[in-house]
């Protein structure tokens, strides 16, 4: 007999036994599908979540209370200029990279105390803000040709947050200086970084309670293009200021500081150029104390076709304001508008031209 006829035979019974035959066969494919589809599924075992990433579970353990459990969320796209899954300013170390260039402020009306508060604060800032401060206490003299460019006016405010108009406080705004309270300053070196000055703004000054400082003068731009000359010999020796801070002041402000009396020349058709004579038809508050003959020059619209002749209150008083006054007529023909220093002070409180 053959051995393909003995591995015939020994299908016949249509059950195969491997003690039938010595011989190590292949096994039928009929037989290899029917044993692959009776063996069961194995089942492959969970591995074990790695320590590390189980940092994402471990937010929902129940000694962390509810609040503080954060859902699992796809870990944002990363932009190659900055961090774009934190907010740019979140972190002290942003907020001192924001305040690399020092903060030059001035202050006016402090008490003892605030003071001290204030200098502890600032010995405090380069470690708590990542920047210097630099306080002036007091204006510079003599100054340079414009104010120095502070970054902020720290004054001491009553209960409506209005601060009691000094020079410093008017050269504070001039300069384009936030003015806020001293507890900004204190503040933000508590929190260690800037905070933001909305919450300690100033809400002007005491002698104009009708204007407000919503927003800083932009430095330069109040008299951009107007021409202003200080009336010699009408300053008061015993001002808060010097004359050269009031130059400084007015250049700060954006106009031009006249260094001679301005000559208006006239022709058979009127005044040279365009110059017009505007009277205005009420005497207004720049009038009130003037002399009634020369009302007239402090009635006169103030525009940039000429120079304001600016001088000293106590200088149009009494009988000197005779002395004065006529020698201004007579040397501009009255064809130049007149304004004291309370005119120049209230348009800085107002952050307008009055």
């Amino acid at each position: 007999m053959q051995v393909g006829e003995k591995v015939t035979d020994a299908w016949d019974g249509g059950v195969y036994d491997s003690s039938d035959s010595d011989l190590d066969l292949p096994e039928p494919s009929w037989f290899l599908q029917l044993k692959e589809a009776s063996r069961p599924v194995a089942v492959e075992p969970v591995p074990e979540t790695p320590p590390e990433q189980t940092k994402e579970a471990d937010d929902t353990r129940e000694d962390i209370p509810e609040e503080c459990q954060k859902p699992a969320t796809k870990s944002p796209r990363r932009s190659k200029r900055m961090n774009i899954s934190e907010p740019a300013d979140s972190s002290p170390r942003s907020a001192k990279r924001r305040l690399s260039t020092p903060l030059l402020i001035l202050t006016t009306g402090l008490s003892n105390n605030q003071t001290k508060r204030l200098q502890k604060a600032i010995e405090l800032a380069p470690s708590a803000l990542g920047t210097k401060i630099i306080l002036h206490a007091n204006i510079p003299d003599p100054c340079k040709q414009t104010l120095p460019r502070y970054t902020h006016l720290v004054a001491s405010v009553g209960k409506d947050t209005r601060a009691t108009r000094t020079f410093k406080y008017l050269a504070g705004v001039a300069a384009g200086a936030i003015a806020v309270r001293p507890e900004w300053l204190m503040d933000s070196v508590r929190h260690g970084q800037m905070l933001s000055e909305d919450r300690y703004l100033v809400a002007g000054d005491s002698a104009m309670p009708l204007c407000g400082l919503k927003t800083p003068i932009v430095r330069g731009g109040l008299l951009n293009g107007y021409s202003v000359y200080l009336w010699d010999g009408a300053w008061d020796a015993g001002e808060t200021h010097t004359k050269g801070q009031l130059v400084c002041l007015v250049r700060t402000l954006g106009a031009t500081v006249a260094r001679k009396v301005p000559r208006i020349e006239v022709n058979d058709e009127g005044v040279d150029g365009n110059v017009v004579r505007d009277v205005r038809s009420s005497a207004g508050k720049v009038a009130a104390g003037v002399p009634a003959r020369f009302r007239e020059v402090f009635e006169m619209s103030v525009s940039r076709h000429q120079a304001v002749i600016l001088v000293d209150q106590d200088a149009i008083k009494g009988a000197a304001a005779h002395i004065t006054l006529d020698a201004i007529v007579q040397q501009t023909q009255g064809l130049c508008p007149c304004r004291t220093k309370s005119w120049l002070f209230d348009c800085i409180s107002a952050n307008d031209v009055l």
